[in-house]
């Protein structure tokens, strides 16, 4: 997020000359490239694992970034989705870009079979994909699971299917990364457990855990009820074609003399890549569960906490339709029919998605908010005041977030740390029902 702001200070306010505007558009610029790096490297994974051809992975690309918005678009107006963050700008980089971070780097882990491959890499590379790790496992719990939990199941996997050849003393040489990634997260994990965040949203006894599981559980089914038709016929679907091709696999051995496309091989790959992507995504909806029983229940509901289960989800899906259209060649003549059904269905007659502030609050009212409170800085800057009130909205939060009472200092640093203003303002923020009059704003 500093890093945002600084891109935007130094190459785009010299052109803009509006910091506020600045900050909006550097941000934009860097979730875009995030989202499009998410896109590539799925498109590189299906290319090279699946062997598609370029054309026909952009087209699977493109389907696969139409499940984040289709899986929950069930109303006219203000649905949610998944490429998003919740509420405002923090929750964009804390959830949203922390999921697009370890979502780039488990694809790109399997594009590459990373975990068997990585001593044939330059070391630079492998030096990269660790400051990777750092980052992606030191962001939030909600989403630095994925990491961990692909690194256990990568880890369980070969040693199941390897047992027989297992040997102690290779374990922590062949399993070295994996090893990283579990320790580092779990000492993450240790870290918010004992920071002060923990000790605020933190449970006091068991009945009140027991009760906040409870709450839980009961939204996530809310939520899970409210997905769309249309893909949970998609899902039907996938699940049809992943048990057909286990029950075809076990009751007849030579499966290739069945299915000419696929050998016995990859039909196996195809199988325990989907068995995979299957245990992830519930090992991490478990986890999501008991980490939000343990804070706050009704985040389970929010897609930017959902989309780390049901990115392995998403892989499980995109595993069967690739198969299908691997085996199934005239599948692909109506493959870019389905793609555009489902993006219209992601259109409606109202406004769509879910405006992304704090309260819902309208995009420009909220920018004319953010710029007025600025103003006010620059003009106590430009007569010489060190020592001023600002009248703000009054929120219904007991600190007054987002407008808080407690952030005149950091925006004051913020803004002559940019060369907004000459001189740090000493500033105090004063809540007034007025100015939520005066921006159409309820009184709460």
């Amino acid at each position: 997020m500093s890093m945002a702001a600084w891109f935007s200070a130094y190459f785009i306010m010299p052109i803009t000359g509006n910091f506020i505007h600045s900050v909006e558009l550097g941000i934009s610029i860097i979730f875009a490239a995030a989202a499009a790096a998410y896109a590539y490297v799925f498109f590189r994974m299906s290319a090279r694992k699946h062997e598609q051809s370029g054309k026909f992975s952009v087209a699977l690309s493109l389907f696969f970034l139409l499940l984040h918005f289709l899986i929950f678009r069930t109303k006219n107006e203000a649905n949610d989705h998944l490429l998003t963050g919740f509420h405002d700008t923090c929750t964009f980089f804390v959830y949203y870009f922390s999921f697009l971070w370890n979502g780039i780097l488990i694809l790109y882990l399997m594009c590459d079979d990373y975990f068997e491959n990585k001593q044939g890499k330059p070391m630079f590379v492998r030096g990269l994909v660790l400051t990777a790790v750092y980052f992606g496992i030191f962001s939030n719990l909600h989403q630095s699971c994925m990491l961990a939990v692909y690194a256990f199941i990568e880890m369980c996997w070969q040693i199941l299917s390897q047992w027989k050849e297992f040997r102690l003393k290779q374990f922590c040489r062949r399993f070295g990364l994996q090893l990283f990634i579990l320790f580092s997260w779990f000492l993450s994990f240790y870290f918010e457990f004992k920071g002060g965040r923990s000790q605020q949203v933190g449970i006091r006894d068991l009945h009140q855990l027991w009760a906040q599981f409870q709450d839980t559980l009961r939204n996530l089914l809310n939520r899970l009820q409210s997905m769309n038709g249309y893909f949970l016929e998609a899902a039907v679907v996938c699940f049809a074609v992943f048990l057909s091709v286990v029950i075809i696999r076990i009751f007849y051995k030579n499966i290739h003399t069945h299915i000419h496309i696929l050998g016995e091989r990859e039909l196996e790959e195809h199988i325990s890549t989907s068995v995979k992507m299957l245990v992830g995504s519930l090992i991490v909806l478990v986890f999501l569960c008991t980490l939000c029983a343990v804070s706050k229940p009704w985040d389970i509901s929010r897609g930017d906490v959902l989309n780390s289960c049901i990115f392995f989800f998403f892989l499980f899906m995109m595993e069967q339709i690739q198969f299908l259209l691997r085996t199934i060649n005239p599948l692909k003549l109506v493959f870019p029919l389905i793609i555009i059904l489902c993006f219209f269905n992601t259109i409606t007659t109202g406004r769509t998605w879910m405006v992304r502030t704090t309260g819902r609050v309208n995009y420009a009212i909220a920018q004319q908010v953010t710029s007025d409170l600025v103003d006010d800085f620059l003009e106590a800057d430009q007569s010489g005041q060190n020592n001023i009130e600002i009248h703000v909205p009054l929120f219904n939060y007991g600190d007054n977030y987002p407008l808080a009472t407690y952030a005149p200092g950091t925006v004051s640093n913020v803004l002559y740390k940019y060369g907004v203003t000459n001189n740090r303002i000493n500033a105090v923020f004063i809540p007034d029902p007025g100015l939520n009059e005066k921006y159409g704003l309820p009184v709460p």
